[in-house]
């Protein structure tokens, strides 16, 4: 008759090798993660950030552009819905 620890060895022994792959694929990731962190922190300190005053020029621009754009959309649908209104829909 076989003794169970025989088995239990086996097993034991079969996944070993699976985990120590998993744990060096683990590190190879972590690695590359470290290196993709640094490598964006370095990028950033690259970038020419625009001033205060800029970013608050451009900001100003985008909201009057989209006001403007707003009132003439709201307009467009008012006029659109008259004439709906009084050509089509009313006979």
């Amino acid at each position: 008759m076989r003794d169970p620890m025989d088995f239990r060895r086996g097993v034991i022994l079969c996944w070993i090798p699976a985990f120590a792959g998993m744990t060096r694929q683990t590190m190879n990731i972590l690695k590359r993660i470290q290196i993709f962190i640094q490598e964006s922190y370095q990028e950033m300190n690259k970038v020419n950030w625009p001033t205060k005053g800029e970013t608050t020029k451009y900001t100003l621009i985008v909201i009057g552009v989209s006001l403007v754009v707003a009132v003439f959309l709201g307009g467009c649908d008012f006029v659109f819905t008259w004439l709906l209104n009084k050509f089509v829909i009313s006979r």
